[in-house]
């Protein structure tokens, strides 16, 4: 086995005297940078404001919002296809945003995400379905695009506060001594 010695090379790099001249100044606008010599420089910021680049303390952005035409668009889409599952992207579309420009302009104009105010719109016909008619807890999930019985009251249950039959007790039953 052959063994090979490795050599040292040494390099010396030598820097050249820095001799940029910068005025100085006592200013406020005035900033220290290092320059590549090593010299510590005094130069000018930029005398824009920062209040235009940060926000005062305390102060929250305005949230993006659709405008009333996409809204009102897109709400009688979701609406109209109340018992069938929607993409997010047909949304979009609709409202002629890209998708997650879409979807915070939607929460911040109705305070929900897309899914979220679809969910609570189908719960709330589900509601009016289960006041209405005599249609069986199963039926009324069906009817509002839920796999399953399970499904619609654990989401009811979530949203109303309620089982789907306690609900629909507590709004068909009687006032206390009205018989």
């Amino acid at each position: 086995m052959k063994t090979t010695q490795q050599s040292k090379i040494e390099v010396s790099i030598e820097r050249p005297i820095c001799e940029t001249r910068f005025p100085t100044s006592d200013g406020p606008d005035r900033q220290l940078i290092i320059c590549p010599c090593g010299r510590t420089l005094e130069i000018s910021t930029c005398a824009a404001p920062a209040s235009r680049a940060i926000p005062a303390a305390g102060q929250k952005k305005k949230p993006c919002q659709l405008a009333q035409w996409q809204l009102r668009r897109v709400t009688e889409y979701m609406q109209a296809k109340i018992d069938s599952p929607l993409r997010t992207a047909e949304l979009a579309a609709i409202s002629r945003l890209s998708y997650s420009h879409f979807c915070r302009a939607f929460k911040g104009s109705t305070g929900l995400s897309p899914y979220r105010w679809h969910l609570k719109s189908r719960v709330e016909r589900a509601c009016v379905l289960l006041t209405e008619t005599d249609l069986s807890v199963a039926e009324v999930a069906y009817n509002m695009g839920f796999s399953d019985q399970s499904h619609f009251t654990r989401t009811f249950t979530k949203i109303v506060g309620a089982s789907p039959g306690t609900w629909r007790r507590a709004q068909t039953s009687h006032p206390l001594g009205a018989r």
